[in-house]
């Protein structure tokens, strides 16, 4: 019965810790990725809709 719910407990942790560990080589190129993204929707869009009327 420990084994069982040990088991649970564990499974559940690992299902909140974070998707990507601190070690990952593609950290680095996935935050650049979503900082361009967000670049674009937050700044440039606007800029353009607004230069275009």
């Amino acid at each position: 019965m420990a084994y069982i719910l040990t088991n649970d407990f564990w499974s559940a942790a690992g299902a909140l810790r974070r998707p990507y560990a601190d070690d990952d080589p593609l950290a680095a190129m996935r935050g650049i990725m979503m900082g361009t993204l967000l670049s674009l929707l937050v700044f440039w869009m606007p800029l353009a809709i607004a230069l275009t009327q």
